[in-house]
């Protein structure tokens, strides 16, 4: 049972076997898109970071606190970084692809905005692309990203595959888990975080949590508390989020936080960018003066707001928090000697960078899973990068992404259409669909020639399913008295001249002989 409910590996790993190059091919530029919700990083998979690192979003510039029409183009990606106020718009919703258009054009500006640094110098048609999306995504919007990339951006080939998996291939990551058969994943991302069990490399499907609290969450709190107390940042919504990557950690011991009245937390100053002498904002020491600068003195929001991952009941969120989270996914495992070494958890996301979140998980773990078990939390330098850089390690291993793509000719050739190309393998018809469509439609070509050809005094019921022109073509028949069959056989050759006296088929209505006595004797 384990095993159908278990995802041996990446999506691509069962076409990636068929799909094995030949030695002569050229090996080509593959792109590594890890295309989250808030953020996206794109680049080579021969390199050991992202070469694009930006916001996957478009923005409205404001004027005056008005969205301006026509006077200025909209922004996309970095392009929104440097907007003092915007109206922000975002191609996803809770992980999932919404506006595909709008994707299309985000990752064209990201993708393209620099050829020669992300393409290496190469056309389009001549790289793939692999795709990193949300877990549990519905195959329908996985292959409307990979139509974007190949149809609207002109790229080779397109492949998705699920982020969370991925990040165990990331070196970093591996050289923590060096030596452990099974762990549980833990994504930290901008929609929600979600929580994964893994062995040998595979996860178990069946057993993964989602909790609906993540970076997009958080920054709305940190908005609502910084238009009480300080300022109106809700016209700057990335500024925000900024504030929040700076200044948050997560608190040891939240309650005796509190017991000291937020005493214990060390302030910390944001000062806002003026976007002519600084154009991003920055945490500034004690030693810092400028009077032509906003600043933000932040305290209890430093250890307020990321709380709400461990206790989102407290803002009014009815979920249990990270802890119970990873708890019930490594309970949901049916194999009951696989759980204690589940207790060790990786982090990858965003927002497993907030400091003291290591040490907080690790001791509310401790407290709610057994004490046999050995508990253990790892994260590595730049978990952020842990999905990207598993994603490109698997794609420089995995020879199906390398091959190169179909030439216009060969798809119009295989395919039938004009100049269509190939997305990806796993969209083709399996083999054996194809071969079960063949056999039926030759079993309904047989039983249409022995309908039109059947000899006299054969026994036979007419069905409905191999139809004759005329029988097909006609109306539906109303039985007659001087029918002239009998309860023992049917003359196929008396059935079709009755049938063309009538002005119907006796296949169409797909009835035998004692049917039709029958319905004579009721009329």
């Amino acid at each position: 049972k384990t095993n159908r409910n278990r995802s041996h590996g990446p999506e691509a790993m069962a076409f990636a076997r068929k799909m094995e190059p030949a030695a002569s091919e050229d090996r080509r530029q593959i792109i590594v898109l890890d295309s989250g919700g808030g953020y996206l990083r794109a680049g080579p998979a021969n390199g050991s970071a992202p070469t694009a690192v930006e916001p996957n979003c478009s923005a409205v510039p404001k004027i005056r606190g008005k969205e301006s029409k026509g006077k200025r183009k909209i922004a996309f990606g970095c392009e929104v970084l440097d907007l003092p106020a915007y109206r922000l718009y975002r191609p996803m919703q809770r992980g999932l692809l919404l506006d595909p258009k709008q994707q299309a054009m985000i990752w064209k500006a990201a993708l393209l905005r620099d050829n020669r640094r992300m393409l290496g110098g190469l056309k389009t048609r001549n790289c793939s692309v692999l795709v990193i999306q949300s877990p549990l995504t519905p195959r329908q919007l996985q292959q409307e990203a990979e139509e974007i990339l190949v149809q609207d951006l002109r790229f080779g080939r397109a492949f998705s595959m699920a982020g969370p998996v991925l990040a165990l291939h990331s070196p970093g990551l591996k050289q923590k888990l060096a030596g452990r058969r099974a762990c549980t994943l833990l994504d930290l991302g901008f929609s929600a975080c979600f929580a994964q069990p893994c062995v040998d490399g595979s996860a178990i499907v069946a057993a993964g949590k989602r909790l609906d609290v993540g970076g997009r969450v958080l920054t709305n709190l940190l908005l609502e508390r910084l238009g009480l107390c300080h300022l109106d940042l809700s016209s700057a919504w990335l500024l925000a989020e900024d504030v929040l990557t700076k200044t948050g950690q997560v608190a040891r011991d939240f309650k005796q936080v509190l017991h000291r009245d937020y005493s214990c937390v060390d302030r910390m100053r944001y000062v806002l960018p003026d976007f002519e002498k600084y154009s991003r904002g920055f945490v500034s020491s004690e030693e810092f003066q400028s009077d032509d600068l906003q600043r933000v003195n932040l305290a209890a929001e430093r250890v307020a707001i990321p709380e709400a991952l461990f206790r989102p009941q407290d803002h009014g969120l009815a979920m249990a928090g990270l802890p119970n989270l990873v708890k019930e996914a490594i309970m949901a495992v049916e194999e009951e000697d696989l759980r204690p070494d589940l207790a060790c958890v990786a982090l990858c996301g965003g927002l497993a960078r907030l400091p003291g979140l290591v040490d907080r998980l690790r001791l509310e773990l401790r407290q709610q899973l057994p004490s046999h078990w050995d508990v253990d939390v790892v994260v590595e330098e730049e978990p952020e990068l842990s999905s990207w850089r598993g994603a490109a390690e698997f794609a420089r291993a995995c020879p199906s992404l390398q091959q190169r793509p179909e030439t216009k000719a060969k798809a119009k050739t295989s395919t039938g259409g004009e100049g269509s190309r190939k997305i990806t393998a796993a969209k083709s018809v399996p083999k054996e669909r194809g071969v079960a469509v063949a056999k039926r439609i030759k079993s309904l070509a047989k039983a249409k020639a022995k309908a039109s050809t059947g000899g006299q005094g054969s026994r036979k019921e007419i069905s409905a399913k191999a139809t004759s022109d005329r029988g097909r073509d006609s109306g539906p028949m109303v039985p007659r008295k001087d029918t002239g069959c009998s309860n023992s056989s049917i003359n196929c050759g008396d059935s079709r001249s009755s049938a063309r006296r009538s002005g119907t088929g006796l296949q169409n209505a797909g009835v035998t002989a004692t049917g039709l006595k029958r319905k004579a004797q009721a009329d």
